[in-house]
């Protein structure tokens, strides 16, 4: 059954994309229309078949990689100035080990 639902005068309609990062694509998309990306997002932006992927693991097949990448002899000296009682969730450790 459908139903109508009628928007009083002055209610809240955000937009689809109306986030806290919505800013910040628009300056990257006025940046790339203007000049170059910079390293960083020009690497990020690489389409697909021109990644390097020769490195990558397939953590679903290959799990222990995961698990050696997070031991104790791979994380980095410094941490987040965050409380200690909430670590990291391992995915998250494994990408600060391996940037």
């Amino acid at each position: 059954m459908a139903v109508r639902q009628k928007w009083a005068d002055g209610a809240d309609q955000q937009d689809f994309l109306n986030s806290f990062f919505v800013a910040d694509l628009d300056v990257v998309s006025r940046a790339l229309q203007t000049r170059e990306p910079g390293a960083g997002l020009a690497a990020y932006l690489t389409p697909g078949a021109q990644v390097n992927t020769a490195w990558r693991a397939d953590l679903r097949e290959q799990p222990q990689v995961a698990l050696d990448t997070v031991a104790s002899e791979h994380t980095p000296v410094g941490r987040w100035p965050a409380n200690p009682k909430h670590p990291l969730a391992l995915s998250q450790q494994f990408a600060v080990n391996t940037i």
